[in-house]
């Protein structure tokens, strides 16, 4: 059985979702120490230039990113809710989609990773992902050794990884088979400029469930 692992993305972008619809068992990896200015609290979305939406962490300790507090004296949802509506709203699917997810944000916890999680999952029920995504803080993971134990456990016998993760993977996971995922191929008739790195959520807005075809590899009919 084939194992991926992530730490936490805000907005899970294409590459997150490739490698979660790649193996069998996904790792949401909230035990993973949070490192400001990442993907974590960031996301990047194509508008009329590449766009950076940050979720403001409230200020202290390095912590995991499971015990991350959202800082609610910001208005950074109504600014992010604006923004998708402003750039995305003539999209085919966009009025489909958009009412669940800005319900969802208004329903944002204060704790980040159980946001982040939440629209983890509301991207597998619409995309209809079908993995098994599982959360390490529950799953009592809260490091390297904790992780290879539970892997074994639950059968794990390799791990997909992108390529620039093979040395760290080669040094701390040397348990288990290795296997290298394909970079991901852009859509080329997406009507802005767009990159692996940036959030599926656009993508989405303008293919319908149908964009779920590029994570298997395929352009949607």
């Amino acid at each position: 059985m084939i194992l991926t692992a992530q730490q936490p993305h805000y907005l899970p972008d294409f590459r997150q979702l490739c490698k979660l619809s790649a193996g069998e068992v996904y790792l949401f990896a909230d035990h993973l120490q949070f490192r400001k200015q990442s993907a974590v609290s960031r996301a990047r979305l194509p508008g009329e230039k590449t766009t950076v939406l940050s979720v403001p962490i409230r200020k202290s300790a390095p912590l995991t990113i499971s015990h991350l507090k959202i800082d609610g004296q910001s208005n950074w949802m109504r600014k992010h809710l604006r923004f998708m509506e402003l750039q995305f709203k003539y999209f085919p699917y966009f009025d489909h989609y958009f009412p669940a997810l800005k319900e969802l944000y208004r329903q944002n916890c204060a704790a980040a990773a159980d946001f982040w999680w939440a629209l983890l999952q509301w991207h597998c029920k619409v995309l209809g992902l079908g993995k098994t995504v599982l959360r390490s803080r529950e799953e009592g993971i809260a490091g390297r050794d904790d992780l290879v134990r539970w892997a074994l456990k639950k059968g794990i016998t390799g791990m997909a990884v992108w390529e620039e993760e093979l040395p760290y993977y080669r040094q701390h996971f040397w348990e288990f088979e290795l296997w290298t995922l394909p970079e991901p191929a852009t859509p080329k008739d997406f009507p802005r400029t767009y990159d692996p790195h940036m959030a599926f959520l656009p993508l989405l807005f303008y293919y319908g469930p149908q964009a779920g075809e590029f994570l298997r590899g395929k352009s949607p009919n």
